[in-house]
């Protein structure tokens, strides 16, 4: 693992997050069967600036509406780096909307939907990638 910058999509600021390599390591000679044996990786778990945003958009969402599980919402609050927004204001930065914003599309939404129906409506409405990715691994089903 390893700490990487990723600049903002609009604005001067950088963002610090931690991701896997990719690089293949070489394999050294020697010995044979004394090596552990290696994680395989497919370039799908690989953790990208996307996933990251998608992963904290649907925190975002379920949190407003009332649905994220306290436990996951403390570990996301202990998520600082130094000069990098907060995972909320990272949302609220990157699609320019605000807690009133979302709360009022969720509330007219489950007029006529489902509690998680309105959820994923409105992270369809962001353009959320892999929405139902993202919520399944918020959820944890």
């Amino acid at each position: 693992m390893k700490l990487i910058e990723v600049p903002q999509r609009d604005s001067n600021t950088i963002r610090k997050i931690q991701v896997r390599s990719m690089k293949k390591k070489k394999k050294k000679s020697g010995r044979a069967g004394t090596s552990k044996p290696k994680r395989r990786s497919s370039g799908d778990d690989a953790i990208t600036e996307e996933k990251l945003l998608g992963y904290f958009t649907a925190a975002y969402v379920l949190d407003v509406a009332g649905m994220l599980d306290p436990r996951k919402k403390t570990r996301l609050d202990s998520l600082e780096y130094p000069n990098c927004p907060r995972w909320d204001e990272a949302v609220e930065k990157t699609y320019g909307i605000s807690r009133t914003f979302v709360r009022s599309i969720y509330a007219l939404c489950t007029e006529i939907n489902s509690p998680i129906a309105a959820v994923t409506f409105i992270l369809r409405g962001l353009g959320c990638a892999d929405f139902q990715e993202r919520l399944q691994e918020v959820v944890g089903t």
